[in-house]
């Protein structure tokens, strides 16, 4: 569910893959690339929990929801 989550989100935000990595990296500091978002958001990867984290920061969505808890 976080990935179709993800993608979701990104998308309807109108963020590219390369734009929403900036976004993350500016904001915490961060070193997500291109490639980790897309392994992510096709579900061959999960993230760290604190990359949840900020990811729901950034959207403005709880954890529960973009990891699919709650609707």
């Amino acid at each position: 569910m976080f990935s179709k989550r993800l993608q979701e989100l990104r998308k309807s935000k109108g963020y590219s893959m390369d734009s929403l990595t900036e976004i993350y990296n500016e904001r915490f500091n961060g070193k997500m690339n291109k490639s980790t978002l897309s392994r992510y958001e096709h579900g061959q990867q999960e993230p760290m929990y604190t990359v949840v984290a900020n990811l729901s920061e950034i959207f403005n969505v709880s954890v529960d929801y973009l990891i699919g808890r709650t609707n």
